[in-house]
């Protein structure tokens, strides 16, 4: 008789952990928020190479700016001829708007105008700052270059940045060598005359104390 009755026991006991296997232990975890929708027009949705989402940006920078005090990040470069442009790559991981270059000048401001100018991967120009020249100033500080108009770019993508002086007494906070991975610069001679940029021929390496400490907004 017990062995009949320790027998149906286990029996049950084995029927219950089947039944239980069966149905998903689901834990009511408080962090999870409720689904919701997506308008993929507002704001503009882009995909990064792998397909993940990667919205839109609002401010890229070329290499981390702030790590460090403004007066001793990367080197002042003084101004070459008027027909060198100072040239950076940066890249752009998302869709954004761009209004501004925003430059790193050195120590020496207040003589030269310079002119920012933005091109995509291949090289081509796609904006301008004022082509009149906008004076220098604030010596170690951010100085603002407008776009004469805002331009929409897309990302994930590389672009270049340019910044051209019309003198030699001036100066600008580049990267230094070997500080940052992946980045590429030069200081391109014989350019057009200053206030008439034309397209460029990207750089593919960095040359040291030539690309310009900057970022987009």
């Amino acid at each position: 008789m017990l062995r009949r009755i320790t027998t149906a026991i286990a029996a049950l006991a084995f029927s219950s952990s089947l039944a239980l296997a069966q149905v998903p232990y689901v834990y009511p975890f408080q962090g999870v928020q409720p689904q919701q929708s997506i308008d993929f027009s507002n704001p503009p949705i882009t995909f990064g190479p792998s397909g993940s989402k990667v919205g839109t940006n609002s401010a890229v920078e070329n290499v981390p700016i702030g790590s460090v005090a403004y007066a001793s990040f990367g080197n002042a470069t003084t101004y070459g001829a008027s027909t060198t442009l100072y040239v950076t790559s940066i890249y752009v991981p998302a869709d954004m708007t761009v209004t501004n270059i925003n430059v790193l000048a050195g120590g020496t401001v207040g003589t030269n105008s310079i002119i920012g100018t933005l091109y995509n991967n291949a090289g081509t120009l796609l904006k301008t700052s004022i082509l009149t020249g906008t004076a220098t100033s604030g010596a170690n500080t951010i100085q603002v270059l407008a776009l004469t108009a805002p331009i929409a770019i897309q990302g994930p993508g590389l672009y270049f940045v340019g910044i051209q002086a019309n003198g030699t007494t001036d100066n600008v906070r580049t990267i230094a060598a070997s500080t940052f991975i992946g980045r590429v610069g030069a200081a391109q001679t014989s350019q057009p005359a200053f206030g008439s940029p034309g397209n460029i021929t990207p750089p593919t390496s960095l040359t040291a104390n030539t690309a310009p400490i900057c970022y987009l907004n």
